[in-house]
């Protein structure tokens, strides 16, 4: 295993302390609903097909957080470790893995800057909701390191927030939050692909997650599961609240395509 980097960037740390503060609260601000809970069974289902999670697939979550991704994806049978820079973040996913049915977990803190695993360690790394936290220089350092750590043959799956979900609707509420003096940025544009993946292999992508899906799920899972299936189209991904980009790693040495 490689060390990490002693020192954290500033950057780095801000989102760490910010995260620290709302660890114990954390999955119940966002998963407590109906719609919500709706969300979290439907975004593991995605994952653990997506990643083809099962027995013996060794799976590396990035910025796990409290571990609702690595924990769906143990369900499976797969032995999955799950690393973060909060460390009360970690404390909650522990918690819940003392419960958790299938593979085996394993949660330890790390910076992903510089994850502490030798290459070609991993069969599938995953990274949700985090990469758009950062910007573009810093989002290409942290795909490198997960891509340095995946095995030939392996899959990465990176999830980013969507900047056009529903059209007008994350615009418009995007820029209600900047009038009124919150946070701006934070989402990604579909005219950001090709810089962030240049040099690897092309990308395939499917959304996650229209706007008021969970409602309409409660009403009708036929239209909800409707929805999905659309979502999993481009151009349609782009008025999704998360896209999904899949990148799989060559069995060569180098990539040889640019994603497009």
């Amino acid at each position: 295993m490689r060390g990490g980097h002693t020192e954290v960037p500033a950057l780095d740390a801000r989102h760490r302390d910010s995260y620290a503060k709302e660890a114990e609260v954390y999955d119940r601000k966002r998963f407590a609903s109906p719609s919500r809970a709706y969300y979290q069974s439907h975004s593991n289902a995605v994952y653990r097909e997506l990643s083809g999670a099962g027995t013996g697939v060794r799976i590396l979550d990035v910025a796990t957080g409290t571990g609702r991704i690595a924990l769906g994806l143990a369900e499976s049978g797969a032995t999955v470790f799950g690393t973060d820079l909060t460390e009360a973040m970690l404390r909650q996913a522990l918690a819940k893995a003392r419960n958790a049915r299938g593979g085996r977990l394993h949660f330890g803190l790390a910076n992903a800057r510089a994850l502490p695993f030798a290459d070609d360690q991993f069969d599938v790394v995953v990274s949700v909701r985090f990469l758009h936290l950062f910007p573009p220089a810093d989002q290409r350092a942290f795909i490198a390191e997960m891509w340095r750590v995946l095995k030939p043959g392996g899959r990465l799956i990176l999830e980013y927030n969507n900047a056009y979900a529903g059209g007008v609707y994350r615009p418009l509420i995007d820029l209600i939050t900047r009038l009124s003096g919150g946070p701006s940025g934070g989402r990604h544009r579909p005219s950001q692909t090709r810089a962030l993946f240049e040099g690897y292999p092309p990308v395939a992508r499917r959304g996650l997650w229209f706007p008021g899906m969970g409602w309409i799920a409660q009403w009708s899972p036929a239209a909800a599961r409707w929805l999905d299936r659309a979502g999993q189209t481009v151009p349609v991904c782009y008025l999704t609240e998360q896209v999904l980009f899949h990148l799989r790693k060559p069995h060569s040495a180098a990539a040889t395509s640019v994603a497009r």
